[in-house]
């Protein structure tokens, strides 16, 4: 199941970039003119472990670390980590994951009209407080089977 935060959107579309689900793989229709966007871990507690990609093996976070899009993250019984989500220069919000939960930053984009965030929980709880979503930006979380709460909105 996909949740998507948006402002004032029903449905948004992207021309220059097309997400194939089947593959897990960008298709371009056009040459894109995006850039790539972060999450640096910022506070950590207990055993928390990072996959760069498909090429590295697991290894320990640690505070600081910048993981892009790819990476997967997981935490084991008794932690947490805390990480800021944007860019180098400004952040886009805050992503708060349980303990014993793992998930993969699927899309970590800045494109030339909004930015596009996708969160693939395997399993486990997050939370998650985005700053002002412009409403040509996405920001979605898939999970396998969805339990969400949603408090306070602000538009």
């Amino acid at each position: 199941m996909r949740f998507a935060l948006r402002r004032a959107a029903i449905a948004v579309t992207i021309m220059t970039v097309v997400y194939v689900q089947a593959g897990g793989t960008l298709a371009q229709e056009t040459a894109p003119s995006h850039s790539l966007r972060q999450a640096e871990i910022v506070a950590l507690s207990g055993t928390v472990d990072v996959k760069i990609d498909s090429a590295h093996d697991w290894e320990r976070a640690m505070i600081g670390q910048v993981l892009t899009m790819g990476a997967e993250l997981k935490t084991g019984s008794n932690s947490q980590c805390e990480l800021i989500i944007g860019t180098a220069s400004t952040s886009d919000g805050y992503l708060e994951v349980a303990a014993e939960s793992s998930l993969t930053f699927a899309e970590l984009l800045a494109l030339a009209r909004g930015r596009h965030t996708l969160l693939d929980v395997v399993v486990g709880e997050i939370f998650v407080k985005t700053h002002h979503v412009p409403h040509d930006s996405v920001f979605e979380v898939e999970t396998p089977t969805s339990v969400i709460g949603v408090w306070g909105s602000t538009f």
